[in-house]
């Protein structure tokens, strides 16, 4: 044990003297101060620790219950015991209630060292007490402040299911207030088909003392649906389940990223086995095109020569849907060249206004400093051309139709989106139309082959398809944006020449291919 430094307010030196070695032979080595002024008091208490004070009642300069009062009104919260030969039961009293802790008569000083040990007890109980009390609140503020800034919804719920509080991510997920969410039950935050099953057994499973993991469709304030992964644990107290937290995060963003991996790996499929079989089918239609030629000049009658006629024309169509099956999937190698992209735009424009009905209008903005591209522009113009129609075929009533050219600079380009795509500058071409737009659950679907929402004979399915294989074979890749009702968005990123374009290159005719006019007009 530390030695005692023991602060005693005594006139008499002899009762001094007295009462240290009395504490001595008991055992408690000390070391003590004696004052018997205010001045020493004061000085004594600001400029020196001690563990304990001992005061006489009566002192000539300075009384006891004087030296108790200030020491206590200047916060200094050390055990006080007067020692005194005077001090009476009333007057006692009065020095508890100012803050004493003990009175020990002289003539009885048999009581001062275990009122001292009792005192020095005391202290450490309080002061272990008030470590612990701290240690609780600083504990109790990460939690709290682990609760408010968790960028992940949590939900406290009673025993019942009833909600008790959730943090800030909570209410954003689910569009709620924390005045709104107070007295819900976590039933009503999942989807009703689901709700006979999950909601129950998740909360049920929780309050048997199980820590449970779900995927749940649970539904927002608007009645809209959020899947959520929801990990739920008990709260014990005493030994008891009182209740249960829910962590809730939102998987929107990695269902959508699943839903670009799965389309991914379709394509990728299709792709390989397209490259497998494209030049084997390509000779089988060769060898039927060249059969058809002969027996044409070998047979003159008009029917046969319909139905010959007929059969070239289905087998040319066959060579080119393998030549859209191998663009889209491999990304054929063609000549590119330097292009302005706004000179194709301009020629998409004069075919819009010549061919499509009068109810479309249509409208392009270019910018004037629109960078060039490394391109085909026979592909470029194939992938505009077929988004164009497939606006016109949305807009059956007629709408706008709208074209725009700009520069972008991407910091980053999301791996799931373009896979190898790097950052930089970019010419981002968006079509736009105000058609019927595409409802949500087939719109991760529009990109795979011979998908297509038209009737039997007015689509294969691989024009977004083949679009899709140009723009990514060009180093680019192309994002959608849909609102059933209000229209479509289809933004085309290729990436931007390093060089300056010399000479823009002029288009006509000879960019629009006669398969392209077959197919489409």
């Amino acid at each position: 044990m530390m030695k005692l430094r023991i602060l005693h307010i005594e006139d008499d030196p002899k009762d001094f003297e007295l009462i240290r070695q009395k504490v001595k032979s008991e055992g408690i080595d000390c070391e003590a101060l004696r004052v018997d002024t205010r001045k020493q008091v004061l000085d004594a208490v600001e400029q020196a620790k001690y563990d304990i004070i001992l005061c006489d009642y009566t002192i000539p300069s300075y009384d006891g219950l004087s030296a108790l009062r200030e020491i206590r009104q200047r916060n200094v919260d050390i055990p006080f015991i007067f020692v005194s030969g005077t001090i009476g039961e009333v007057r006692a009293i009065e020095a508890m209630r100012l803050g004493a802790t003990d009175y020990v008569l002289k003539t009885d000083l048999a009581r001062l060292v275990p009122s001292i040990r009792r005192a020095l007890r005391e202290v450490e109980e309080r002061l272990k007490r008030e470590s612990a009390e701290r240690a609780l609140r600083i504990q109790s503020s990460y939690f709290q402040q682990l609760f408010e800034n968790s960028p992940v919804g949590i939900l406290m719920l009673n025993d019942h299911g009833g909600v008790v509080s959730a943090n800030k991510s909570f209410q954003v997920l689910f569009q709620y207030s924390q005045v709104e969410l107070k007295g819900r039950e976590i039933q009503e935050f999942i989807m009703p088909a689901d709700k006979s099953e999950d909601s129950t057994r998740f909360f049920g499973e929780v309050m048997a003392d199980k820590v449970t993991y779900r995927e749940l469709q649970c539904k927002r304030k608007n009645g809209a649906q959020v899947d959520v992964q929801a990990i739920g644990f008990p709260i014990v107290i005493d030994g008891r389940i009182v209740g249960m937290y829910g962590i809730f995060g939102d998987l929107t963003e990695r269902k959508r990223l699943e839903s670009k991996l799965l389309r991914s790996q379709r394509l990728e499929s299709v792709g390989t086995l397209a490259h497998g079989i494209a030049h084997n089918l390509n000779n089988v239609l060769g060898t039927i095109l060249m059969g058809t030629k002969i027996l044409e000049e070998r047979n003159s009658d008009p029917n046969n020569q319909r139905i010959l006629t007929a059969l070239e024309s289905s087998t040319r169509r066959g060579t080119d849907i393998v030549k859209e099956v191998l663009a889209f999937a491999r990304g054929v190698e063609v000549e590119r060249m330097l292009l302005q992209p706004g000179n194709i735009i301009h020629e998409i424009e004069s075919i819009v206004h010549e061919t499509f009905p009068p109810s479309i209008r249509f409208v392009s903005n270019v910018s004037e400093d629109l960078r060039s591209i490394n391109a085909n522009p026979t592909q470029l113009h194939q992938v505009l051309l077929n988004l164009c129609l497939n606006a016109r075929d949305a807009m059956p009533d007629g709408g706008t139709l709208s074209i725009t050219a700009e520069n972008v600079f991407l910091e980053e380009v999301d791996p799931w989106m373009a896979a190898g795509a790097q950052a930089g500058y970019y010419v981002l071409v968006t079509i736009a139309d105000t058609g019927t737009g595409i409802v949500p659950e087939i719109l991760d679907k529009i990109f795979d082959p011979f998908f297509t929402t038209k009737g039997v004979g007015k689509g294969t399915g691989l024009g977004l398809s083949s679009a899709l294989g140009i723009v990514k074979g060009h180093g680019g890749f192309i994002d959608v944006y849909s609102d059933v009702g209000k229209g479509t968005q289809f933004k085309i990123y290729l990436p931007a020449s390093n060089v300056e374009e010399k000479k823009s290159v002029e288009l006509g005719e000879q960019y629009v291919p006669e398969w392209v006019f077959r197919q489409y007009f």
